[in-house]
């Protein structure tokens, strides 16, 4: 029984890109394999301002039917702190628990990896370390004009769109004195969105109001953020709109980032283009993101009228419907 769990873990590995289970399973087998994988970081330290950067991380995935055993090492060469600072760092091999979403009629696995001690030696100690392999994130139900949907990439594999999405959510110490997080730069958070306005009966709540933050990491100065509104409603008998609050400031911070904003005009997206809508002016827009779970919390108040209350993800949370290996 214990090794068909291992084989059916290892199906899942295979499908978010580890390849154990192309080879046979017979008594005695055992198979490695590292692959690459990219996000960005978010590394800071008490005084220090936070670093963000992209990287790629390794992930060593080793299944050993003897053993009864399926473990994942993740390590990391010469990663940077700051501008001047870097580290190399590797963990021990973590056993791991897999399982896979139903997002509509297909099915995406994750891997999960967490341990309060994974490296502890003369050179180097990491700590509070909690790891999510995913590719079960939510994209964008519409088009946004010049912003193509962007995704992590394989190194190893290619293949299919989605068999590129595999997003890394992962948190650790280093040496008690830097937090890291990762996050991806372009991700759509689903949940149910609440408005309010006066004389109204109740509050009108939606879940079909998806929020698509595209950061703009890359550009001199300093970091923006566009936040794209699909499926915006506010009211029940109110149309469906495409508003996008573009170039706005984002302050990142140990566990993620957020945005803070007053009185900004939205753009309205139709006929492939943006149109600024006065008319519909947002007096507040404030975005709190936590990296290490992958959620947003959004408030915003429109034309001193409507306010409005989101909590979402941007991927499906372990503990909720997944089928489990």
């Amino acid at each position: 029984m214990r090794k068909n769990l291992i084989v059916a873990a290892c199906g899942v590995a295979f499908a978010v890109g580890f390849s154990a289970c192309n080879k046979n399973n017979e008594p005695g087998y055992s198979y490695s394999e590292t692959v690459n994988f990219g996000t960005y970081n978010i590394v800071t330290a008490e005084g220090q301002e936070p670093y963000v950067a992209p990287v790629r991380y390794q992930y060593n995935n080793r299944v050993d039917i003897v053993e009864q055993s399926q473990t994942i090492s993740m390590f990391i060469n010469d990663m940077m702190l700051n501008k001047k600072e870097k580290v190399s760092i590797e963990t021990k091999a973590l056993p791991y628990s897999s399982g896979q979403y139903q997002i509509g009629d297909k099915y995406y696995p994750y891997i999960y990896m967490s341990d309060t001690y994974v490296a502890d030696d003369k050179d180097i100690q990491i700590t509070d370390f909690t790891c999510i392999l995913t590719y079960a994130a939510y994209q964008p139900s519409a088009e946004i004009p010049g912003y193509p949907v962007s995704v992590p990439k394989n190194d190893r594999y290619a293949g299919t769109a989605r068999e590129n999405e595999y997003y890394t959510v992962m948190s650790y110490k280093i040496d008690n004195k830097w937090n890291v997080s990762t996050f991806w730069p372009d991700v759509t958070f689903k949940g149910a969105t609440t408005t309010t306005y006066p004389g109204m009966e109740e509050p009108f709540t939606s879940d079909k109001i998806e929020y698509r933050v595209v950061l703009d990491l890359k550009t001199e100065g300093a970091p923006k953020a566009n936040v794209f509104m699909i499926n915006a409603q506010f009211a029940p008998k109110a149309p469906m709109l495409m508003l996008a609050l573009r170039n706005l400031p984002v302050t990142f911070h140990a566990d993620g980032y957020s945005i803070d904003v007053e009185n900004v005009n939205p753009e309205q997206i139709e006929a492939g283009g943006f149109t600024e809508n006065k008319a519909f002016p947002f007096d507040k827009f404030s975005l709190k993101f936590s990296a290490s779970s992958g959620r947003a919390d959004i408030k915003y108040q429109v034309k001193t009228v409507f306010n409005g209350s989101f909590g979402g993800y941007y991927f499906y949370e372990m503990r909720e419907g997944a089928d489990k290996n």
